[in-house]
């Protein structure tokens, strides 16, 4: 995990099947000082693809600019899998 920390949002998956301006959304929830959360299928780097429940969350201190952000992924595989 130590491998993850500081690298960009795309280092962790890539959204697939997602609406075309997820990206968007996610950036502007984030940057109002918000936590987005939502179902995203990701692409692993081995090309395999798992639906992850997710949690952007920025990183701020009172009266200060946001810093950066945390995610927090939750493997909802199975469950998408018994929802269809």
């Amino acid at each position: 995990m130590d491998d993850l920390i500081g690298k960009s949002l795309i280092t962790l998956g890539n959204p697939a099947g997602s609406e075309h301006n997820f990206t968007q959304i996610l950036w502007q929830t984030i940057e109002r000082g918000d936590s987005w959360k939502g179902e995203v299928k990701i692409r692993k780097k081995d090309g395999a693809t798992l639906w992850t429940e997710a949690v952007v969350s920025p990183l701020r201190r009172d009266n200060e600019p946001n810093e950066g952000f945390t995610v927090i992924y939750q493997d909802v595989s199975e469950k998408k899998h018994y929802e269809d």
